[in-house]
């Protein structure tokens, strides 16, 4: 199973899937974005990421069947945020053949952390986000139901993240029992 969390910066994201995680066990593996920077490799940023994001994909083709992985962040969120915060349309028609593969093996899914902006906004005075900016929340969560309405191919899981960490891990788990049959 592919789970590909999503949501604001200070959503809650993260945490969750830290807290699922410990509660999988050895089953799960976490993969962060974590690609190259492209001023190290030569790289226009979007070919980076985009190269990132492939490779990474086609390795969870050979474990969709041995391994519960989560996804902290993906391509969604370079379709979200490029047009906000780089300049480019990063929706390219490569992620619609990539979700499409991924739709067909019938165990991906994205959760989404939906996280009201009053929440978002005192996180982030708790904790200042250097790259996000509390004016551009409302653009960015935008963006995402935009992107699910009207272009995903997977199933999108919602979840509040106004719970508590407790809550939202119990949301998580039964959502993902109804969606896919018992898996934790």
């Amino acid at each position: 199973m592919i789970l590909f969390f999503e949501g604001v910066d200070k959503s809650g994201k993260s945490t969750l899937i830290k807290n699922y995680k410990e509660k999988l066990g050895q089953r799960a593996a976490v993969y962060k974005n974590s690609f190259v920077k492209p001023s190290d490799a030569g790289l226009s940023f979007k070919d980076a990421i985009t190269g990132f994001y492939a490779g990474l994909y086609e390795g969870f083709l050979f474990r969709a069947n041995t391994e519960i992985s989560l996804v902290d962040r993906s391509h969604i969120t370079e379709i979200v945020y490029a047009p906000i915060k780089r300049g480019y349309d990063a929706d390219i028609p490569r992620w619609r053949q990539i979700e499409k593969i991924f739709a067909t093996l019938e165990e991906a899914a994205i959760v989404y952390v939906d996280t009201s902006n009053l929440t978002l906004a005192q996180r982030h005075e708790i904790e200042p986000d250097d790259y996000i900016e509390i004016e551009e929340i409302v653009r960015i969560k935008q963006g995402y139901e935009d992107y699910f309405a009207s272009n995903t191919l997977l199933p999108v899981i919602r979840i509040n993240g106004d719970a508590t960490r407790e809550e939202m891990l119990d949301e998580l788990s039964q959502k993902i029992d109804e969606h896919f049959g018992k898996k934790d």
